[in-house]
């Protein structure tokens, strides 16, 4: 505003004048609404590359559940066990189940797919659920959300197919 200021335009008319004077004043709010499109269009450019780049894509977030899987895979995994080696997968556990739900819930967000064995025996679900965790565990820890889109698929066709003819998967 200094070099305006020297030069005698001490108010905006008349830098607005003096635009005007060398531009024409046919063509001034032509350009002058060019020249505002465009800054308009740069900032609003600016905004949304800037939010966009702050939300994570999917794939992004089943990376960043390959902790939780893995937590809730063990925690399973532990409930059932007696301590000795041994694994009981025919008793209910509701205290992590509704850690699994969770996960399954935040899965589905992502666009995977959570097994519903509520048609299977209880051990046979407890073994598909930890089956389940088991297959996505790999993926996640990669971020490989298309592979483990199909790998989920395949694994819960393979459960109950091996449940209805009574084998473990």
């Amino acid at each position: 505003m200094r070099v305006f200021a020297s030069a005698g335009f001490h108010d905006p008319e008349t830098v607005l004048n003096w635009i005007a004077s060398i531009i024409g004043i046919e063509a001034f709010p032509w350009v002058a609404s060019g020249v505002l499109g465009l800054a308009a269009g740069a900032w609003g450019h600016w905004i949304a590359a800037s939010l966009d780049r702050r939300r994570p894509s999917q794939a992004d977030r089943f990376a960043e559940m390959s902790s939780l899987i893995s937590n809730v895979k063990n925690e399973w995994l532990q409930s059932f066990s007696d301590g000795f080696g041994d694994y009981n997968f025919s008793k209910p556990n509701y205290q992590v189940g509704l850690r699994r739900k969770v996960l399954y819930a935040k899965l589905d967000e992502v666009g995977i797919q959570a097994p519903d064995f509520s048609g299977l025996d209880q051990e046979s679900a407890n073994v598909g659920h930890y089956a389940f965790m088991m297959c996505l565990e790999p993926y996640a820890a990669h971020g490989l959300l298309k592979e483990a889109k199909a790998e989920a698929a395949k694994t819960i066709r393979d459960i109950k197919a091996a449940s209805q003819s009574h084998q473990r998967p």
